[in-house]
């Protein structure tokens, strides 16, 4: 179903005819549009919106692509729809449901249909297991269930993507994220500004602004560093001096911390590269990744007594909280020593997938600890502990293997000498993966989750296609 060649079928033609079905659209679409514009004349605006939600979402289950596009486009927007005190639905899980129905649909209107191996689908498929694992000696099992579909929808997402970025193309798909992490970045910078600085600002996106930064930070940086043209260089660099605004927009030190700890590593891995394959270009271009950070730094120093006075202050408690914990630090330190307790009390198939936000209740104790009113009901902070503490050995292990070998994927695609224009793109991902195993957040749920869907995706849809150049060359 998923990563399936475009052939069509001759004996389905004048069933799936484009122009047919196209005329066929149309004539609804202008049908909706008389309903929509009857129910608002009539006064019904908010079933008016549902006919045009539910009109477009049909439309673009004709339309794969499209729809995948808008899946893409809606993890930008956190808008949570609860339904329930355990089931939330957002914007991007609708479309995502979209994209998957026009997937099956493009499916069962075909033959001659090809399902493609993504080299990442056993490490998901056992992560998947793991979590119905621990489900099953949870300690609530009522509370397994979401985060058990939030898995199986997380490797949906993957799938999706693997396919396609094969079809769209993987560069193409790649530089989509970064612009719209740049677009994004450039609105939390506006909002930043004219707040005074007074604010955290994160935006339509809320909390899931800080992993697209730290990826797509980074990313922007490989494209600088493997672009031939001072134009292209220009570009890149100031796409990553927007998002870098944008980070420090939201005050928060996790995602400075990570940024400072991989760029270092893409020079060196950069250097290493270059030295292997003799090539000079980005030994003389890797110099210009500083100048946006240069640039970052500069500011900060202008506007630390205005603008970024709250930011300055936050990064020094930051500092402090090294010797004397206090402030969300020590919070994140209660998470952890809870994660780690609850791991020590069942260390083989954890609490349950989704039981540490009633860790409280397994554990009365922790009520009594001033803190615990703060974080009740969050995760813990860092995912390999979370996983520790919900899944044991046998949820990290699955964890752990999943990192390891998107890592060790993309490094060695990364090894491969390419041109400069695929050594752009080579590059991003590898440094992107690198992110995921340095930047310990909620990789395996929420807005979060289908951003590692991506990283892997587009990963193993850039393995895969390299392979298919070295096959058709070798023939």
């Amino acid at each position: 179903m998923f990563g399936i060649s475009r052939h069509s079928a001759a004996d389905l033609s004048e069933l799936y005819s484009p122009r047919s079905l196209q005329v066929s659209l149309l004539f609804l679409v202008a049908l909706a549009g008389v309903c929509f514009a009857g129910l608002t004349l009539a006064g019904r605006g908010s079933q008016a919106q549902l006919l045009l939600l539910a009109g477009a979402g049909f439309t673009l289950v004709f339309f794969p692509r499209a729809a995948f596009y808008v899946f893409l486009v809606s993890l930008s927007l956190y808008m949570p729809h609860r339904f329930s005190q355990l089931i939330v639905i957002y914007p991007y899980d609708l479309a995502l449901g979209i994209a998957f129905l026009a997937v099956v649909m493009d499916f069962l209107l075909r033959v001659r249909t090809q399902i493609r191996p993504a080299l990442f689908d056993g490490p998901f498929l056992v992560l998947i297991a793991a979590g119905g694992i621990s489900a099953l000696f949870a300690h609530s099992p009522g509370h397994c269930l979401v985060p058990l579909i939030r898995l199986v929808v997380i490797f949906i997402a993957f799938r999706l993507v693997f396919k396609f970025a094969l079809e769209i193309g993987v560069r193409r798909i790649t530089l989509l994220f970064i612009y719209l992490v740049f677009i994004l970045a450039l609105i939390n910078t506006l909002l930043f500004f004219i707040s005074g600085g007074g604010t955290r600002i994160f935006g339509p996106s809320v909390y899931g602004f800080e992993t697209f930064c730290v990826t797509a930070l980074n990313m922007a940086l490989a494209f600088l560093i493997w672009s031939k043209s001072p134009r292209e260089r220009r570009r890149f660099g100031f796409i990553a001096l927007v998002i870098g605004f944008g980070v420090l927009a939201t005050q928060s030190r996790a995602p400075v911390l990570a940024i400072v700890l991989i760029i270092p590593l893409l020079v060196l891995f950069t250097a290493v590269k270059a030295r292997r394959e003799e090539t000079r270009l980005p030994l003389r271009t890797m110099k210009t990744v500083f100048i946006p950070l240069a640039i970052l730094l500069a500011v900060f120093l202008f506007l630390q007594n205005t603008l970024l006075a709250g930011s300055l202050g936050r990064y020094e408690q930051f500092i402090l909280s090294f010797s004397a914990p206090r402030g969300s630090v020590a919070l994140r330190i209660a998470l952890w020593g809870a994660a780690f307790n609850a791991f020590l009390d069942n260390p083989i198939t954890g609490l349950g997938i989704g039981n540490f936000k009633i860790v409280h209740d397994i554990y009365p104790n922790l009520v009594f600890d001033p803190l615990w009113y703060f974080v009740k009901g969050l995760s813990a902070h860092n995912i390999f502990l979370h996983h520790l503490a919900e899944t044991g050995l046998v949820g990290l292990a699955a964890l752990l293997v999943l990192a390891w070998r998107g890592l060790r994927v993309s490094y060695l695609s990364f090894k491969a000498r390419l041109s400069s224009a695929d050594s752009q793109v080579t590059a991003a991902l590898f440094i992107a993966v690198l992110s995921f195993v340095l930047y310990m957040r909620a990789w395996t749920w929420g807005q979060t989750g289908y951003i590692m869907a991506i990283l892997f995706g587009l990963s193993a849809a850039w393995t895969y296609e390299q392979r298919q150049r070295v096959a058709t060359s070798d023939q």
